[in-house]
């Protein structure tokens, strides 16, 4: 049942318009993930595991440690890069770059967690399992 016929039958029942009952964020979550889970983002997901492997195993993590945040990401972005062209992968600048972003996610901070701590409008971070979590955004009141 789409949106505009659950709006359309609470008018019709009650005749006017009843707010939606409320949605958990975490089926909101859970039903972005299922749209995600074409091909293309496993095939994504696996490639940027096997980046991620490929750098830990060539990368000094100690030294890292030491240097410019700036820089490391310049750094690892130029491997990441390195890395694509020897395996002769083909991908648009916006998948390069979002592949790019989520590695140096994974290895300066706190991967997926990342854009949530960027984001303003979220107050609460609830990690339930690993590779799953779950945002509260703010409300803001008038």
């Amino acid at each position: 049942m789409t949106l505009s016929d659950r709006l359309t039958e609470n008018i019709s029942n009650n005749g006017s318009a009843a707010a939606p009952p409320p949605v958990s964020s975490l089926a909101v979550v859970t039903q972005r993930r299922e749209v995600r889970e074409s091909g293309q983002a496993v095939a994504f997901r696996e490639l940027k595991k096997e980046i991620l492997e490929h750098l830990l195993q060539t990368l000094d993590l100690a030294k890292l440690d030491n240097l410019d945040h700036a820089v490391v990401s310049g750094r690892l972005s130029a491997a990441i890069t390195e890395r694509l062209q020897e395996q002769n992968r083909l991908m648009t600048d916006a998948d390069r770059l979002r592949l790019i972003q989520e590695v140096n996610n994974e290895i300066l901070g706190l991967g997926p967690l990342e854009p949530l701590l960027l984001d303003d409008s979220i107050s609460d971070i609830l990690v339930t399992v690993q590779a799953r979590s779950t945002s509260n955004e703010r409300v803001n009141s008038p």
